[in-house]
């Protein structure tokens, strides 16, 4: 079964439209006369994170525990398959692959712009070194409008800490990137393709941009 989310954030089973509300309840009515309950999850290149996110956790809700993610960015189709509990780490897989081959178009950005903006949020993170938190390494992800700012909140892709400590080193990181991107951050105009999504690892051992 193939559900499609376009870039206006339609939702197609197949090639039929269903509201969102009645996605999964649809989705249920098919799969009941199926041997396998798989799912194909196909979201255009210019849905954003949260928007797939949303639908993939819906459909994870309602019971499918196998789905495959493609998503469609620059005319490229890539694809990643969901199986854990997850959306997050499942989401960030199909998208950081997109993104790997969309930006293989434009110019890479250099060591030094990469260096400069690593030490840009770098420059707003603190944490408490005796914290709990000064142990945990998380991993975020957030994506940036064309001026170098924001569009939507930064995410959290993984983390290596218990809830309490993952919190708190969550809320440290994000706190920085907001903090840092002021009127925008100062990335090349002409490079956009690079650094429109972002990943980075807040790591008290050092920080790594990907």
């Amino acid at each position: 079964l193939t559900v499609t989310m376009t870039a206006q954030g339609v939702i197609f089973i197949q090639k039929t439209e269903v509201p969102t509300a009645e996605l999964v309840t649809r989705l249920r009515a098919i799969a009941a006369g199926r041997t396998s309950n798989k799912i194909y999850l196909r979201a255009d290149g210019a849905n954003t994170w949260n928007s797939v996110a949303e639908v993939l956790g819906a459909l994870q809700a309602g019971g499918f525990s196998e789905i495959g993610v493609v998503s469609d960015f620059g005319g490229t189709a890539t694809a990643a398959l969901v199986t854990s509990n997850s959306v997050a780490d499942g989401l960030a897989a199909a998208v950081a692959a997109s993104v790997t081959r969309a930006v293989q178009a434009s110019p890479s950005l250099t060591a030094t712009e990469r260096d400069s903006f690593r030490l840009a949020v770098n420059s707003c993170w603190t944490i408490d070194l005796e914290s709990v938190a000064a142990s945990v390494v998380v991993k975020l992800g957030f994506t940036l409008n064309r001026d170098g700012t924001l569009d939507g909140e930064p995410r959290l892709l993984s983390s290596d800490g218990d809830q309490s400590a993952t919190s708190t080193a969550f809320e440290a990181a994000r706190r920085a990137i907001l903090r840092c991107q002021r009127g925008g951050y100062q990335l090349p105009a002409e490079k956009y393709d690079q650094w429109r999504e972002v990943v980075i690892t807040f790591d008290p051992s050092g920080m790594r941009l990907r």
